[in-house]
């Protein structure tokens, strides 16, 4: 995003790690802000969604896709096209 110019628009987390939670955070105390401190570890479940949202033309939006780490990358559990879909009604 930031060689793309759309740093700026980052505006919440780029994701989180998947596991079971109760109320009020419903899911894993980790995510994945610049500068964040969290350690990532070979074997956790983490959804990766870098979002944009641009306010001031009231437009948005993000890829989401889960993975798991692995020792030499990461396994993607998403199998969806990211391809840009026009939905007219």
């Amino acid at each position: 995003m930031r060689e793309a110019g759309f740093e700026q628009f980052n505006l919440h987390t780029t994701g989180y790690g998947i596991a079971p939670g109760f109320p009020p955070a419903w899911g894993e105390n980790f995510n994945m802000f610049y500068g964040s401190e969290d350690i990532i570890e070979e074997n956790m479940v983490l959804s990766i969604e870098p979002p944009v949202f641009i306010h001031a033309e009231r437009i948005g939006g993000r890829l989401i896709d889960c993975v798991i780490l692995k020792k030499d990358g990461v396994e993607v559990l998403s199998h969806f096209p990211s391809d840009l879909q026009v939905i007219q009604s």
